[in-house]
């Protein structure tokens, strides 16, 4: 059973700080001026899920209830809309269904700042059509182009509310693999500066963990991410060892800081063989998850390069039937309050 502590996290006396010396808007949040590069703590807390239609089809609590994760010792959350488009040949980005609308995501980042939690935004693009191999890693649109103006517009469109709603930490593009080619970096440097523009968030470029090496984009931001489902061979302990030297090396060489976005396991059978695979149809198995946790954690505990951490995600009922992401009502919720507490330096029982 997840327990709750009482004691407010250092990010919420940060808060009230802040609050006090700079003068807070009336929805709880520090004004542009007192945001921006200057950061009291590194974010370490879980990605929230918002996906308006799965949780209608399945009767889910929506939004979640982040008074959840400020139990957990959270400090922030990760918020990642999302728009659609058909397949990886699409030139067209749209909003749909599972698109929350920009009033409810500036009510949960009201909400997120009113519990002391920073809040970090990702906006991603989702495909309609897979297949085994095919996900946004893999676009290349027939009309680049016309592709490029709708992600584009897609960016813009939540750094403007990011700045209206004070959102300290803003990725401008997540797991984008197939469109980061050195010869696209003239568009990545373009959105950049289009966006810098409109908001003082730090801005981030979070890579795919199997596509370290394809930096082009890095080269515009302030903050290197990760999407950390590194396949776990063998001893996962030993494993996850391995995989946080190399990104303290990577770290390095990027010259930037550098935070795991996304890290977390399903709760099935094999899931530390594919992390990044939710839909396969392996039994239930919340050790499988746990384990995950546990040695990911052991690894990252004491990394001097890690500048912020997001459990992947929140959402969704959880508990002993689920086979998803959340670990919410499972024990791996346990291992990363343990972590959480760690990292946020709180003192926890």
């Amino acid at each position: 059973m997840t327990r709750i502590s009482l004691r407010p996290s250092r990010s919420s006396l940060a808060l009230l700080l802040v609050c006090v010396v700079a003068e807070c808007t009336t929805d709880g949040r520090a004004p542009a001026h007192a945001r921006g590069t200057g950061h009291a703590d590194p974010p370490f807390g879980f990605a929230v899920g918002l996906y308006p239609e799965t949780a209608r089809r399945h009767g889910w609590v929506h939004p979640p209830d982040l008074r959840e994760v400020q139990a957990l010792h959270a400090n922030a959350i990760l918020l990642t809309p999302s728009w659609s488009q058909q397949d990886v040949r699409s030139s067209v980005l749209a909003r749909d269904a599972e698109t929350p609308n920009d009033e409810e995501l500036t009510s949960v980042i009201a909400s997120a700042h009113r519990l002391g939690l920073s809040v970090a935004l990702m906006p991603f693009v989702r495909l309609r059509e897979t297949e085994p191999g095919v996900w946004r890693g893999t676009i290349g649109p027939g009309d680049e182009d016309r592709w490029w103006a709708g992600y584009g517009q897609m960016i813009t469109t939540y750094a403007a509310l990011a700045e209206r709603s004070g959102v300290s930490l803003f990725a401008i593009g997540s797991e984008m693999t197939s469109m980061s080619s050195e010869d696209r970096a003239w568009r990545w440097r373009a959105l950049s500066d289009r966006v810098r523009a409109i908001t003082s968030a730090r801005l981030a470029f979070v890579a795919n963990h199997d596509a370290l090496d394809l930096r082009t984009p890095m080269a515009f931001v302030d903050v290197v991410g990760v999407s950390a489902y590194f396949p776990l061979d063998g001893d996962p302990y030993a494993a996850w060892r391995a995989h946080a030297a190399r990104l303290g090396r990577f770290a390095a060489a990027v010259g930037r800081p550098l935070m795991v976005f996304e890290v977390g396991y399903p709760s099935r059978r094999g899931a530390l063989g594919r992390p990044w695979d939710d839909v396969a149809g392996t039994p239930v198995d919340h050790a499988t998850q746990t384990l995950g946790y546990a040695a990911a954690t052991a690894a990252l505990r004491d990394a001097a390069w890690l500048d912020g951490l997001f459990f992947w995600s929140w959402y969704g009922e959880g508990g002993r039937y689920d086979r998803g992401f959340t670990p919410r009502h499972k024990p791996a919720s346990e291992v990363a309050s343990r972590f959480l507490c760690f990292k946020n330096a709180l003192d926890c029982p």
